[in-house]
């Protein structure tokens, strides 16, 4: 049947009209899906870089954090340990001591491991080994009476450490061994029961033991590798060797077990999540907070150099070579940052771990919020994108011709905002923190906008706290360099310009402000007294016990008057300052007064180095004496000594920033460099060419090292009534 051109026209307008709103559908539809894929590319950019910003941030800041971390508690747990050598040396000098006058001490029994099969803790007891048990010990009974008075320093050495399993001991060439040990409640027996001790009594000789023969070679308190002990526990023992006359007598020491060692310097490590410990300069582990692993210290000692995996041996290589940082290790197969620190005065090396992870944990989370915050955004969009095709499909039936145009509007509307938040984030992420993001769309978007202007306003915030801090530590500086000042003020400058003698001093402290000084002064016309000391550790606390202790010695000298009552003087300062010492701290004291008519020089050495003097051409060491360090035990005595010194004669006085001033190597200077500095001098150069050439060659060692200790020195040369 033929159609009309009533129903032909009304046909090509139907079929033009679906041509139209099929075409205008498509261009809507490849319209949204373009949309959608610029979306889902800005949304993975945009978590990459805030991922990527807050991750460098956060890595750099915690490294620093771990590497200031390490330094510090490798400081706190080197000196800790430092206190176990003192400890020893105190031991072996008071049982050197009682060798050498024992016609004062009044014999003593002690009960024997042999004939008590109960000895308690805290109970002093002595142990004969096998060999010693089957020759005649009745012949060693005056011996064994008089050093049995050492059980009196056992015991007042066990009260420093209550608390803790504890070994106190002196073991004896001839085989026998005074003993003293102490558990964590101060109760219980301290030897083993049944086999144990039977094998003990007939096998133990405490001359075949490691420890024994490492003190024996030593020359002061050094440290054991950890073994098994009797008892079955890990132990580290420090000891050192003691002395009949000039000759070798025995061992004492300190032991300890590996965690209980570790449980005494554990409130310095405040994070019992990580993995702390300690490396020895054979690669070994000292102790750890891990009892099994790698990491952890065995009696099977095992070299992490060689046997651990080869990020973490390349690190512990580093370890033992006295350098610091912070680098990533696998450690059992797992990735660590690991920290770390030298401790200088043991030769160890402080290492703490925290897992990769924690540390990028605030970037994955700042990176899996943007891409939540994306997700809930794109879902709206989701629902928009839908509920626009359903309306444009209605439209469109209803005003073809219009399709196309309302289409790109819709798609304008639902892009704005997208392009208006994306520049606003490429002007963040250029450092314009003030710029805000303003978008007024009442949906998700708005609420995405003002997570950034909020996220921008904390980072301004942080920014401006961190300019705060910055101020303050400025105004800190300020106070330390008039700090400085007042302690430079205190030193003397103006050094005497006499006939009899020349002078000069320096003092340059590693920090602002340092814990040595030197003093000088006269005491009557013809009496100069000379005095050069170092408090232990350096800045402020330093400082403050540095004034004390150079007040109390000079007008404790002053007041004795006369040269003869140097002694009294000294220890009358030491008692004042046990007294004002809260802090623990100590001072090694060289002083010295010179009879300007006679050259007669009266000293007192508390612990200090021994000075050097120039007689005709040559300078030798003067012997150093055996006395404590003040500050530590009231009532010590300080025996004044005597040398002539002969017009030319010089007397150089130090502390130990100067023989331990290192190189870039981390090499010390030493006493022999020292020496050979001053011999190299001419013998008629004054006190101050004697300073000055020290000075110039401890600059000319240390290079561009950076200064770890304060230095001190001062140089006196005698003249007498000559002529200069």
């Amino acid at each position: 049947m033929k159609l009309n051109i009533k129903n032909r026209v009304l046909l090509w307008g139907l079929f033009a009209s679906l041509l139209i709103f099929l075409l205008a559908g498509a261009i809507f539809l490849y319209s949204v899906a373009d949309i959608r894929d610029s979306l889902v590319r800005h949304e993975s950019a945009l978590g990459d870089s805030v991922a990527e910003s807050v991750g460098r941030l956060s890595e750099r800041n915690a490294k620093e954090r771990l590497r200031e971390s390490a330094a510090l508690k490798a400081r706190h747990i080197d000196r800790e340990i430092a206190i176990f050598g003192e400890d020893v040396d105190y031991m072996a000098d008071r049982m050197t001591k009682l060798l050498s006058a024992p016609e004062h001490r009044l014999p003593r029994a002690l009960p024997s491991t042999r004939d008590n099969a109960s000895l308690l803790s805290g109970m002093p007891y002595i142990h004969y080994s096998q060999e010693l048990s089957a020759t005649d010990i009745d012949g060693m009974a005056e011996e064994l009476g008089i050093v049995s008075n050492f059980v009196d320093t056992l015991v007042l050495m066990s009260k420093s450490y209550a608390g803790y399993r504890t070994y106190f001991y002196a073991a004896s060439r001839e085989g026998y061994m005074l003993c003293l040990d102490i558990t964590p409640d101060g109760e219980g027996h301290v030897l083993p029961d049944g086999e144990a001790r039977a094998e003990m009594l007939s096998g133990f000789d405490p001359r075949e033991r490691a420890w024994y023969k490492k003190g024996a070679q030593a020359k002061d308190a050094v440290y054991s590798a950890p073994y098994l002990g009797i008892d079955g526990s890990q132990n580290i023992d420090c000891v050192a060797p003691y002395f009949d006359g000039e000759e070798f007598a025995g061992v004492v020491g300190i032991g300890f077990p590996v965690e209980e060692i570790y449980r005494q310097i554990a409130d310095a490590l405040d994070d019992n999540s990580r993995t702390n410990f300690v490396l020895d300069s054979g690669g070994d582990v000292v102790f750890s907070s891990q009892s099994s692993g790698v990491l952890a210290a065995t009696p099977a000692l095992v070299d992490i150099r060689e046997a651990g995996e080869e990020t973490l041996a390349d690190a512990a290589r580093r370890m033992t070579a006295g350098e610091s940082g912070v680098a990533p290790v696998s450690v059992d197969g797992e990735m660590y940052y690991l920290a770390y620190a030298p401790m200088k005065s043991t030769g160890w090396s402080f290492g703490t771990l925290i897992k990769l992870d924690v540390v990028a944990a605030p970037a994955i989370e700042a990176r899996e919020n943007v891409f939540a915050a994306m997700a809930g955004f794109r879902a709206t969009l989701q629902d928009i994108f839908g509920n626009a095709k359903r309306n444009a499909a209605f439209s469109l039936l209803i005003a073809a011709p219009l399709l196309l145009l309302v289409g790109r509007k819709l798609a304008e509307r639902i892009t704005k905002p997208i392009l208006t938040l994306t520049d606003g984030v490429r002007e963040i992420s250029a450092g314009h923190l003030e710029h805000k993001i303003d978008v007024k769309t009442g949906d998700e978007i708005e609420l995405l906008a003002e997570g950034f202007n909020k996220m921008t306003g904390e980072l301004s915030t942080y920014m401006e706290n961190m300019a705060r801090t910055a101020a303050e530590k400025e105004h800190i500086k300020t106070e330390l360099d008039l700090a400085r000042n007042i302690q430079e003020g205190m030193l003397p400058k103006d050094f005497p310009r006499q006939q009899e003698f020349s002078l000069s001093a320096a003092m340059h402290p590693a920090k602002d402000v340092g814990g040595d000084f030197y003093d000088f002064y006269f005491l009557d016309e013809d009496h100069l007294a000379v005095t050069v000391a170092d408090v232990s550790g350096n800045g402020i606390p330093a400082a403050l016990f540095m004034v004390i202790a150079k007040t109390l010695l000079k007008d404790s000298t002053i007041g004795a008057k006369h040269p003869e009552k140097l002694s009294e003087a000294v220890e009358q300062a030491n008692d004042a300052l046990i007294d004002s010492n809260q802090a623990g701290m100590f001072v090694t004291a060289f002083c010295g007064v010179l009879d300007l008519k006679t050259g007669e020089f009266h000293y007192a050495n508390a612990g200090h180095n021994p000075p050097l003097l120039r007689h005709g051409t040559d300078f030798s060491f003067i012997p150093k004496a055996k006395s404590l360090v003040l500050g530590v035990m009231e009532g010590e005595a300080y025996p004044t000594e005597t040398i002539p010194l002969a017009p030319g004669d010089a007397i150089f006085l130090y502390t130990d920033g100067v023989t331990e001033a290192m190189n870039e190597n981390g090499e010390m200077f030493r006493e022999n460099r020292l020496q050979a500095t001053l011999k190299s001098t001419p013998p008629t150069a004054d006190a101050g060419a004697l300073t000055s050439a020290v000075q110039e060659a401890l600059q000319a060692y240390v290079g561009d090292a950076e200064q770890s200790d304060d230095i001190t020195m001062l140089a006196l040369v005698y003249y007498g009534n000559g002529q200069r």
